[in-house]
């Protein structure tokens, strides 16, 4: 089985298990016009991108079953986002685990399109880390890196300012995260471990 295959199949059973859907194959769900996605620049990029990814993944006859099957779970997830103050912040990883999810399971998804503003999966070698780390971009406003690794961790990252590379920061309950970039460099700092040379591979 492919890096990609595994690491999709994986992708689909975490957001299957996590909100319990039995969905078909079905085409993609837009947010509803209520929904705090239409009043945040940031949100509406994602959701469209989304959108685009699951379309192509649909039409892809290679795609992975599992992953295409999910989008029901995910928009059911979206709903118990809910409207308000804390919506964005269950929002944003969703979408970037979705995104990621669709990128793994289908070539057509990461065919080269000026619409797109996601890149990725790429795979990251950190010294200390045994996991390959997959990581994909959302060029939103601002961007998104998401990483997933070990088959059951991610960790969903948010730009910020740097003076050279990329910079990319986050909490969750399991502390906070710290991810930088330039070109095939990377340094990587998980909660309660030291910062971590990595590099990324050719994706194979």
């Amino acid at each position: 089985m492919s890096t990609f295959k595994a690491i999709a199949f994986a992708s689909a059973a975490l957001l299957l298990a996590g909100c319990g859907s039995k969905a078909d194959k079905e085409a993609p769900v837009k947010a509803d016009a209520a929904a705090p996605v239409t009043a945040d620049a940031q949100l509406a990029a994602l959701d469209s991108e989304v959108a685009r990814l699951q379309t192509l993944a649909v039409n892809d006859k290679q795609a992975i079953p599992e992953v295409l099957k999910a989008e029901s779970a995910f928009a059911a997830a979206r709903e118990k986002c809910g409207a308000g103050a804390d919506a964005k912040a269950c929002l944003v990883p969703l979408y970037a685990a979705r995104a990621h999810a669709l990128r793994e399971a289908s070539a057509g998804a990461r065919a080269e399109d000026p619409k797109s503003i996601s890149i990725g999966p790429l795979p990251l070698k950190c010294d200390g880390i045994d996991a390959l780390i997959s990581v994909s971009y959302l060029n939103a406003d601002p961007g998104v890196a998401y990483l997933t690794w070990g088959g059951d961790k991610s960790a969903t990252l948010t730009q910020e300012a740097s003076g050279s590379g990329a910079k990319y920061g986050g909490k969750d309950a399991s502390g906070t995260y710290s991810f930088w970039t330039k070109g095939d460099e990377a340094m990587l700092a998980l909660p309660g471990a030291a910062e971590a040379k990595c590099k990324f591979e050719t994706a194979g």
